[in-house]
């Protein structure tokens, strides 16, 4: 199979001078000049390119032309899934760990008030409303 690009398409046209051969030559010529094209798709051919003993311009094309390939896309959003669940696994468990850390010191606080307070069996309003003995 022939593939030439749309900018390549002016070869195409017939031609005394020049002659057009795909795949792999029967013999390459060894004054061959090898050369490699990339189209504007980012798709590179390679060809060779030489003139025979009745000055025709011979140009083979030596193999198929290698396009790049798009991205895999269930890589691209498994990777992006992962990105955003270890994103909230990571916001949670800082979280958790400010809470923790804030309720440690909350309830140091508690501690230290209730040890510090003095409890009177009977509070002083309810003393007050008791009948005198």
């Amino acid at each position: 199979m022939l593939y030439l690009p749309p900018s390549a398409e002016f070869l195409l046209s017939p031609s005394p001078f020049l002659s057009l051969s795909s795949g792999r030559p029967p013999a390459f010529h060894k004054n061959g000049v090898n050369c490699t094209y990339k189209d504007e798709n980012d798709c590179i051919m390679y060809f060779q390119y030489y003139e025979d003993s009745s000055s025709r311009s011979i140009l083979s094309i030596i193999k198929e032309p290698e396009c790049p390939k798009g991205p895999d896309v269930l890589v691209v959003l498994s990777s992006v899934t992962g990105a955003i669940l270890l994103l909230g696994l990571g916001a949670l468990f800082l979280w958790k760990l400010l809470v923790t850390i804030h309720d440690r010191r909350e309830f140091t606080k508690f501690e230290e008030e209730r040890a510090r307070a003095k409890w009177d069996t009977v509070s002083p309003f309810v003393s007050n409303a008791l009948p005198k003995e």
